[in-house]
């Protein structure tokens, strides 16, 4: 069976071969903002070309007709509202305007935890949150099986999403990406086998797991340790350690620590 990272290999590998990661052109209905660049071209007219910036206010000074407000507009409507200025102002008679974003800044989410590079990532397109994560460099090999997704609602307070990463197909990781959304990727929890062990240490910890699977994992009890008597030590809410008595069938928490005692000869 694939691990998480495993599977989330696989994704990026598709991604890149098929396509599925790197950006591409806008979607017909990506709305503009400040911060993106865009190119403004007018058929036959080469010298009405401009690169321009669009302004923390949503605007942009074009040739000819000045100050026009672009933002909160698709790149089609905004060309529209272009070429009826070109027209009113009686600079071109039929004017043909288009507008062609060359850098994305005003959609942007963030992705962090356990990914290849933490950061920001613009939203060049429509993203979903396996996708958003592939595009991070994929899941680090520490990642744990679950992702949060946190976005701020329109009113009220942030809603936050739990992802389960190991169904890359499911609702979760096919979640469509919003502006502003933060992706973040847990690290794996963890357990450790300490004392009369072939292989003590810390180990990635898998769902359910029990007693006799950590020893397992731990390469099982040493010729000089015994199954009896094992202990867990575990880190309760409040921050106290205690030590219990567990039997092999007994399910760990994440952070136990299995305490396997040397036999008494």
């Amino acid at each position: 069976m694939l691990g998480v990272t495993d599977m989330w290999r696989r994704l990026i590998l598709g991604a890149v071969l098929f396509g599925g990661v790197p950006a591409a052109a806008a979607p017909d209905d990506y709305v503009l903002g400040p911060l993106d660049q865009i190119e403004m071209n007018v058929t036959n007219f080469p010298d009405l070309t401009t690169k321009t910036r669009i302004s923390p206010s949503g605007r942009v000074v074009l040739p000819l007709i000045g100050e026009v407000e672009v933002g909160g507009q698709t790149p089609a409507a905004a060309a529209l509202e272009i070429e009826k200025r070109l027209k009113a102002g009686g600079y071109v008679n039929a004017p043909s305007v288009r507008l062609e974003i060359l850098d994305y800044q005003s959609r942007k989410a963030s992705v962090l935890g356990q990914v290849g590079t933490q950061g920001l990532i613009v939203l060049d397109r429509p993203y979903t949150v396996a996708e958003l994560i592939a595009r991070a460099g994929g899941l680090g090999t520490d990642a744990g099986e679950i992702a949060t997704l946190t976005r701020q609602r329109a009113a009220g307070g942030p809603e936050t999403l739990s992802i389960d990463l190991t169904e890359i197909g499911g609702a979760g990781a096919l979640t469509p990406i919003k502006p502003g959304d933060v992706v973040y990727v847990a690290r794996a929890a963890t357990v450790s086998v300490v004392g009369a062990v072939n292989r003590a240490g810390v180990y990635r910890m898998t769902p359910g797991m029990t007693v006799q699977q950590a020893l397992a994992t731990a390469g099982d009890v040493a010729r000089i340790g015994t199954r009896s008597g094992i202990k867990v030590r575990r880190v309760a809410t409040g921050g106290a350690t205690t030590t219990l008595p567990v039997g092999l069938d007994d399910r760990l928490q994440a952070g136990d620590v299995v305490v396997v005692r040397e036999r008494l000869f």
